[in-house]
């Protein structure tokens, strides 16, 4: 008898044990299947914050560089048109870089950290671009207008860049255009750090972009050397 109840309790026990194995690995289960769901539920909601804050960004990036594209533009239209003294009215106050949203931190931290950090340092380096513009209009203000040429059209192309890649990293479409001012900003940063026209890459006769290179040319004198 001793024996057969020997048996028969372990027995019992080895089925309680499976029993138990088999509701803890159910248990364990549910739990890792939860984690998992909650885990992904978070990074959705997450990226989907990020996607609206990115073209949130993307915007005020597009305009930034928009107002670029005008400075440059209003200044080579002043040069043409002198004010009655004789007189060339060049604008010299950059534009001002937006304000940024700081009404969504989920967002921001579903930014990759490059485009975080670009965005972030674009204020700063308009700052010091208008702190540039600044000196060279006091100590050798002919030199000016190639300054605010060279500055403002990499601020506008680097913005205009940044706001592409947010839009491509979320899946946001592409900006619609009036006119085309990613050109404009391209054939600028193409010629305006050199110091007479050798060595800038003609563009083809007769497009946008060699009418473009043509004006900035002009208002930078680069056909003299």
């Amino acid at each position: 008898m001793g024996a057969e109840s020997f048996i028969a309790n372990t027995w019992a026990a080895i089925q309680w044990g499976a029993i138990l194995q088999t509701f803890l690995a159910a248990g364990c289960g549910t739990i890792i299947f939860e984690i998992i769901r909650d885990y992904c539920k978070h990074r959705r909601d997450r990226d989907a914050k990020g996607a609206y804050l990115a073209i949130r960004i993307a915007v005020l990036l597009e305009g930034f560089a928009t107002n670029c594209a005008k400075l440059i533009q209003d200044n080579i239209r002043n040069r043409r048109q002198p004010e009655s003294d004789g007189g060339i009215a060049i604008k010299t106050q950059l534009p001002k870089f937006p304000e940024l949203p700081a009404d969504d931190t989920e967002g921001w931290r579903a930014l990759p950290r490059p485009l975080f950090s670009k965005v972030l340092g674009f204020e700063s380096r308009v700052a010091s671009a208008q702190e540039m513009v600044d000196f060279i209009l006091e100590s050798e203000g002919n030199l000016v207008e190639r300054e605010i040429v060279s500055l403002v059209g990499k601020l506008g192309l680097d913005a205009l860049n940044t706001a592409a890649n947010l839009r491509s990293k979320f899946g946001a479409p592409k900006v619609e255009l009036d006119w085309n001012y990613p050109d404009f900003l391209e054939v600028v940063v193409g010629i305006a750090d050199h110091p007479n026209s050798h060595g800038v890459k003609l563009e083809p006769e007769g497009s946008f972009r060699s009418k473009v290179q043509q004006r900035i040319m002009r208002h930078l004198n680069l056909g003299k050397k």
